[in-house]
């Protein structure tokens, strides 16, 4: 997934790039509700369209992020509610496995070797023959 994400970020990468540094005229810009309308700044257009685009993506990003977050509050519940599960029948296991080996030490139970189970798709192999021993008698 990340291949894909540098292989459509890259080339618009370079693009914007390219862009801003073709447009390096100077543009004034005001900010008129925090300085008075005359006050103008001169900036580069390169700097505005570099700006402008970081500014995009971080915005993007964070509003991304933000749409994902309480699908990700509820994985993180769901996750350690789980663990919680998954130890609860780790030590289930754990005392069965414990009272069977004192039951096998015990005797109750015999000790069997489980059946092997019939499969459709067992390779079979194939049982090396005996050598033939000729004994020459004389």
């Amino acid at each position: 997934m990340t291949f894909i994400k540098w292989l459509l970020g890259l080339p618009l990468l370079f693009i914007v790039l390219w862009f801003a540094v073709i447009n390096n005229d100077l543009a004034g810009i005001g900010l008129w509700p925090f300085w008075a309308e005359d006050d103008k700044v001169d900036v580069s257009l390169s700097v505005i369209i570099v700006f402008l685009f970081a500014f995009g993506f971080i915005m993007g990003f964070s509003f991304a992020w933000l749409s994902y977050a309480p699908r990700l509050s509820g994985e993180k519940r769901r996750n350690k509610k789980l663990s919680k599960e998954h130890d609860k029948l780790a030590d289930k296991v754990a005392d069965l496995e414990e009272d069977l080996n004192t039951l096998k030490k015990d005797g109750d139970i015999e000790s069997e070797t489980p059946q092997k189970s019939w499969s459709l798709f067992k390779k079979k192999t194939k049982k090396a023959k005996e050598p033939e021993v000729m004994v020459d008698i004389k």
